[in-house]
């Protein structure tokens, strides 16, 4: 796949004694091959490694934009935070810009300790994501909005270090250290985009408490 955006390309089934063209069973229509092409750009098998770090970090400010906004659009309405739409708009807030980066660690995380053996890993490892995202909504529902906001930002970093952390356990030969020892950058660099993850989130735990807990604000 490398060089290419489109994943959908042609492929031909010929006879082999004959060569006569059997079938050609790619869609190749306008909507399959756009369709195609957008997963392509996502996947980002055709850019070089810094090409993908750039889509990365374009990415990243992308997800930054959208909370900057809903943050704001709550701001503005802080008037109406008895409101039944503010209230709700609050914890549908929460349960995507915390809960889902939650769910999706708890996923992967899921995948590391989960034997590679075990017939029904693939639907354990997707309950796993529904069920820790629902359970981050009860989260913001059962405590005030900030003890949830903390809770989660403290759950996510712990799961995000134990990531990596698992491997040295459940796949030695592909742990952080084995990895770097054996210069295997491509396999190191998923553990490290973790513990850089989970130093961000610290960062933010940091932050958070010293902008409210130092006033007692935080209830």
């Amino acid at each position: 796949y490398k060089n290419i955006i489109t994943l959908n390309t042609p492929q031909y089934i010929f006879a082999a004694n004959t060569a006569e063209l059997l079938e050609q069973p790619r869609n190749l229509s306008a909507v399959a091959q756009l369709a195609s092409s957008t997963y392509g750009i996502h996947l980002g098998y055709f850019a070089s490694m810094w090409m993908r770090f750039i889509l990365s970090c374009m990415g990243i400010i992308g997800c930054v934009m959208l909370i900057a906004g809903a943050l704001l659009w709550q701001k503005k309405r802080i008037k109406a935070q008895n409101h039944f739409s503010y209230k709700l708009v609050q914890q549908l807030n929460f349960f995507t810009f915390l809960g889902l980066p939650l769910a999706s660690a708890a996923y992967l995380f899921a995948g590391r300790i989960l034997p590679a053996t075990f017939e029904s890993r693939s639907s354990y490892e997707v309950a796993t994501f529904f069920m820790i995202w629902i359970l981050s909504l009860l989260f913001s529902l059962t405590l005030s909005v900030r003890k949830a906001i903390l809770s989660l930002l403290i759950i996510t970093a712990l799961v995000l270090l134990m990531i990596p952390i698992s491997s040295f356990i459940t796949v030695p030969e592909a742990s952080l250290l084995n990895s770097i020892v054996h210069g295997q950058w491509w396999l190191a660099g998923v553990d490290l985009a973790f513990l850089l993850l989970a130093l961000a989130y610290i960062a933010a735990i940091l932050f958070y408490l010293k902008k409210f807990k130092v006033s007692g604000e935080i209830k």
